[in-house]
C-alpha cells in the first residue's frame, strides 16, 4: 500500500470518528428522541452509592424522565399486578428490572397479567451482569 493510500484512508476514518462524535453530541444535546442520556448518568451517580449496593435502587418513587419507577421496600421494582398463588421471581440485568419504561410496561408485569394466579417477583438489578453473579 503506498504512503498517499494509506494518507487518504486514514483521512477517511478520522472523518468518519469525528462526524460520529459529533452526532453523538447533537443528539445528546437536542434529544429528539426524549431519551435524556446526560439525565440518566447524573441519576445513576447520584443514587448507586457503593460497591456493595452499586446496583441496588433504596425503596422508593423515582421520576426517570419520561417514565417512572417504583421500588419495594424489599429492593424489587414494583409489580401492580401480581396474584397470590405460586410465585415466580426473575432475576436478571435491567432488561429484566425495566429500565426505560414505567412499571407496569415491564416484562414481568406484563406476564403478570397473563397469570393472575401467581405472585411475580423482579428482582433484576440495573447494571447487573456476570461481574456480579
Amino acid at each position: 500500500m503506498s504512503q498517499s493510500i494509506r494518507r487518504k484512508c486514514i483521512r477517511v476514518l478520522l472523518s468518519i470518528l469525528f462526524a460520529l462524535a459529533l452526532m453523538e453530541i447533537v443528539l445528546a444535546w437536542t434529544d429528539p428522541l426524549g431519551v435524556r442520556y446526560i439525565y440518566q448518568f447524573t441519576f445513576m451517580a447520584n443514587y448507586y452509592t457503593g460497591p456493595a449496593e452499586q446496583y441496588r435502587l433504596a425503596p422508593g418513587v423515582y421520576q426517570m424522565g419520561a417514565w417512572v419507577a417504583t421500588v419495594n421496600a424489599d429492593y424489587a421494582r414494583a409489580v401492580p399486578n401480581s396474584g397470590v398463588g405460586c410465585r415466580i421471581a426473575f432475576f436478571g440485568d435491567s432488561l429484566t428490572w425495566g429500565w426505560g419504561v414505567n412499571d407496569a410496561d415491564t416484562f414481568v408485569n406484563q406476564l403478570a397479567r397473563r397469570w393472575p394466579d401467581s405472585e411475580l417477583l423482579n428482582a433484576g438489578q440495573t447494571g447487573y451482569n456476570a461481574t456480579q453473579v
